[in-house]
C-alpha cells in the first residue's frame, strides 16, 4: 500500500514539474505555445 502511494505521489510531482515547466516556456515564447496549437 506504501509503495502504491509513494509510486502516485511520485508521478504527481513529475507531472506538477512539467505543468510548471510548461508553464514557464508559455511565459517566455508566447509564440511558440500559439505555434503548438496551431
Amino acid at each position: 500500500m506504501t509503495d502504491n502511494y509513494i509510486r502516485v505521489f511520485v508521478a504527481g510531482e513529475k507531472k506538477s514539474i512539467g505543468n510548471f515547466i510548461t508553464a514557464k516556456i508559455e511565459e517566455a515564447f508566447p509564440e511558440f505555445v500559439l505555434g503548438k496549437i496551431i
